[in-house]
């Protein structure tokens, strides 16, 4: 048989008990005295210890727009007490001259509350820590959250497809070098995600290749706040006071078939097995199917499964004895994506 091929293709505190006679003299009574005080004093720590640890404050989001109030709550913390919130900012604007502190008082079950923190304009591009710290039980607490100036997201993907951008910043107002950093994981187009860039800095960023199903998608190009540009990578200097969204634009990329490695001719006696196999790649995914010409005579014309043939729509056609009339019998395999 002879083929043919076309190029296609988590303390306990116990106490114990002493108990001193009445012959007890004033000196060994001081001793137990002391002993069972500093007993409790320890016990007291270690108490104190403990709910100190499990006093949390916490923001009902991560990441915040200028005109949204950041809401602020607690649990843990000394019924009754005054808690105080005091924020830092990186970088701290120019225009705060005054601190952002604020306060709040613990209800009866321990927990705090507080809503009137402002996200204003001068606040974009700034990380936020915010400490919490109990007047009266000294019990700290913190918790950071961002005006971020940069949103990425994704648009052309499968839906549920997860992906992270590569982005690097430059120091002061150079160019970036060196590694890259990468965002949170994101499921576009519900979840975009973001950080903080300061102002005139310059950022590189990088939409990565995305494998879904065998299917390779690119952003070809990139949607830079209604500006349209080549993908998958930018760089860009961050303005004053201003918020970008860049939405990396994925297509399915098409790699057109390539074979490595091609069948060979093969002579085989009635009653013995032949086997023709292709490698290729390609993507998307691709699709087989083997074609037989006749005695080497007419048009080829596509294998159906039966007789002695079987996976004629695979890499490998088997031939299962074939019988005397195929030989000379021309094969060939045509690979399409």
């Amino acid at each position: 048989m002879k083929l043919v091929y076309p190029n296609k293709p988590v303390a306990t505190a116990s106490t114990k008990c002493i108990v001193a006679s009445k012959f007890t003299s004033p000196l060994s009574r001081a001793k137990s005295l002391l002993r069972f005080t500093f007993l409790l004093l320890v016990s007291g720590l270690l108490l104190s210890s403990t709910a100190a640890a499990q006093a949390t404050v916490t923001t009902d989001k991560e990441d915040y727009a200028p005109g949204e109030y950041v809401i602020i709550t607690g649990t843990g913390w000394q019924p009754g007490e005054t808690v105080s919130f005091h924020f830092d900012e990186t970088p701290k604007p120019a225009t705060c001259v005054n601190p952002h502190d604020l306060e709040a008082v613990a209800d009866a079950n321990g927990n705090i509350y507080n809503n009137q923190f402002l996200i204003k304009d001068n606040h974009l591009g700034v990380a936020f820590v915010l400490t919490a710290t109990g007047q009266s039980s000294g019990f700290v607490a913190t918790t950071t959250f961002t005006d971020a100036n940069i949103t990425v997201a994704a648009s052309g993907l499968p839906t549920g497809t997860s992906l992270q951008v590569s982005y690097r910043l430059g120091i002061g107002n150079s160019v970036p070098s060196g590694s890259y950093s990468n965002t949170a994981s994101f499921t576009p187009p519900a979840t975009p995600t973001t950080f903080v860039a300061n102002n005139n800095q310059f950022i590189d960023f990088t939409f990565p290749n995305v494998v879904v199903s065998g299917v390779t998608y690119v952003s070809t190009t990139i949607n830079s706040n209604g500006d349209i540009v080549s993908g998958p990578s930018l760089q860009y200097q961050m303005p004053n006071n201003s918020a970008k969204l860049f939405t990396g634009i994925y297509v399915a990329s098409c790699t057109a078939p390539s074979i490595t490695s091609q069948p060979v001719n093969q002579i085989k006696t009635y009653g013995e097995a032949a086997t023709f196999t292709i490698t290729a790649g390609g993507s998307p995914a691709l699709n087989y199917q083997w074609q037989v010409q006749s005695q080497g005579i007419g048009s080829f014309n596509a294998i159906v499964n039966g007789s002695f043939y079987a996976n004629a729509t695979t890499a490998t056609l088997n031939l299962s004895k074939p019988t005397v009339d195929s030989s000379g019998n021309k094969y060939r395999c045509v690979i399409t994506n």
